[in-house]
């Protein structure tokens, strides 16, 4: 970050929680999903998927996780894999980095192939300083290499697109994606030496009235999925048979269940 851009965010920090709070109130007018979040893409022995985060993840503009970023990416996993997959979704337009932690402690990881983490426009709106994010990314990562004793994919999608936003004045995203950027080279310094973590980028794609496209959405499932479907397959037939017994029976109470 240039010394203008962060001089010019210390000064405006003060006013960029109420500029994201306005920015918000226009976000949530938007439709997002309100069915059971998660999206099945059939076929064989299907590869299992968390999809954690707010911005792309959240799905604002759908009313169904089937035609958001849940939907798209399970059905790209199965295009690129030539497996079922199931993508579940731990998503909200208003979660941050501070909530990544908690939400893999609340889920039995061992049971999921990979997981897909999309955070940061909130604390970026907001103006989070970088040491604050990555004190909450470091505990985040702890936790996976304790909870996650068998590497996966653990895919961190960094954060950008902020001046794309609906609601977002030109100056808080000119202030945010300065923010964003530091962000995101904090978050790869962290993930080096962590197995099986990696970032990437969402490219930038066209908006309909401020919001994702079903065809940016499709383009973020498929970008995804090609840097997951290596991985997934050479990690389903490398685990050990105790988790493969579990997987199995977790399949079978959800079939019974269902």
């Amino acid at each position: 970050m240039s010394a203008l851009a962060a001089a010019a965010l210390h000064l405006a920090r003060p006013s960029m929680t109420e500029w994201a709070d306005d920015a918000s109130a226009q976000l949530h007018t938007a439709p997002q999903p309100t069915d059971t979040a998660v999206a099945v893409a059939e076929g064989p022995d299907p590869h299992r998927v968390l999809l954690i985060g707010s911005g792309p993840a959240a799905g604002r503009g759908t009313t169904s996780h089937d035609l958001a970023l849940t939907g798209a990416l399970a059905r790209a996993l199965r295009s690129a894999t030539a497996r079922g997959a199931v993508v579940e979704a731990a998503v909200d337009s208003s979660m941050t980095v501070a909530c990544v932690a908690p939400v893999l402690a609340r889920h039995d990881l061992a049971l999921y192939d990979a997981v897909v983490v999309c955070i940061g426009d909130v604390d970026a709106l907001r103006g989070l300083g970088v040491e604050n994010w990555r004190e909450r990314w470091s505990a985040a990562l702890a936790l996976w290499q304790r909870r996650m004793p068998h590497p996966r994919p653990l895919l961190i999608v960094g954060v950008g697109g902020m001046a794309d936003e609906s609601g977002v004045g030109s100056v808080h995203g000119w202030l945010a994606e300065h923010l964003a950027v530091r962000y995101n080279d904090a978050t790869e310094q962290l993930v080096r030496g962590v197995p099986g973590a990696q970032t990437t980028l969402l490219p930038r794609t066209d908006r309909v009235g401020g919001r994702p496209t079903a065809e940016a959405y499709a383009l973020w499932g498929a970008q995804l999925a090609a840097e997951l479907s290596t991985a997934l397959i050479r990690g389903r037939a490398s685990e050990p048979a105790t988790l493969k017994l579990r997987r199995g029976v977790e399949q079978l109470g959800s079939s019974l269940g269902s």
